[in-house]
């Protein structure tokens, strides 16, 4: 849902990808800005986009390789260059 239903994350996926992560998929429990946040959040961002160059079929029919090292090498630059750190008083 994230890349399809808002306009704002459909033209950037990376627009608050790591928000997503932390408060979904580690259930804020560790570090808002951890490594660990960033490394997940551009894991899911590429292979989403590596999804999108398969067919329904081949989704269907679970033809597809997940790479974990579909990673770009500055995710956390990626990131942070769209979603920038707040300060300590922010959150």
């Amino acid at each position: 849902m994230h890349f399809n239903r808002s306009h704002i994350t459909k033209d950037n996926l990376y627009k608050g990808i790591d928000a997503l992560v932390w408060s979904v998929a580690f259930a804020e429990k560790v570090h808002r800005y951890a490594d660990e946040v960033y490394i997940f959040a551009d894991y899911l961002v590429q292979n989403f986009k590596h999804m999108q160059q398969h067919s329904k079929e081949d989704l269907f029919n679970g033809i597809i390789e997940f790479d974990p090292y579909l990673i770009n090498s500055n995710y956390r630059a990626i990131i942070e260059k769209v979603n920038p750190p707040l300060s300590p008083a922010e959150f």
